[in-house]
């Protein structure tokens, strides 16, 4: 129990990815993605700042027993680093969870799915969470 979770989503639903991450803290998770209770979790492609955000989140995902991905189908994400994340993420052994429909061919070789963290939460205890 007590996982470390890495929240992987685009910059776009970062205030919703820190409203689950109090979730589920309350469930005894520890979040350990930073990116996206940053003041700024989106940075421009020409930004200097960009590499060490980069090097940052594979940090903390290098951290995670379990890394969440939330679908971004139909909420008109178009940059990439969130597909980096979960390659990365399978290619480490980090068991991976998908929150909504798939996107591409990566998402159905995740370990398991859910429609939304409600339902995961519920599905993961007692492998994960606490009640």
């Amino acid at each position: 129990m007590n996982p470390k979770v890495y929240l992987c989503a685009g910059a776009s639903i970062a205030d919703e990815l820190n409203e689950h991450a109090r979730t589920l803290r309350q469930h005894g998770a520890a979040v350990v993605s930073r990116w996206h209770g940053m003041s700024h979790p989106r940075l421009e492609l020409d930004d200097p700042r960009l590499e060490e955000r980069a090097l940052t989140d594979l940090k903390d995902l290098r951290e995670a027993d379990l890394i969440v991905v939330f679908s971004m189908k139909g909420r008109g994400s178009n940059r990439g680093g969130r597909h980096v994340e979960l390659g990365f993420a399978l290619a480490h052994g980090i068991r991976a969870v998908l929150i909504g429909d798939p996107e591409h061919a990566f998402h159905t070789v995740v370990t398991y799915r859910f429609e939304t963290v409600e339902q995961m939460i519920d599905g993961l205890t007692p492998l994960y969470f606490e009640r």
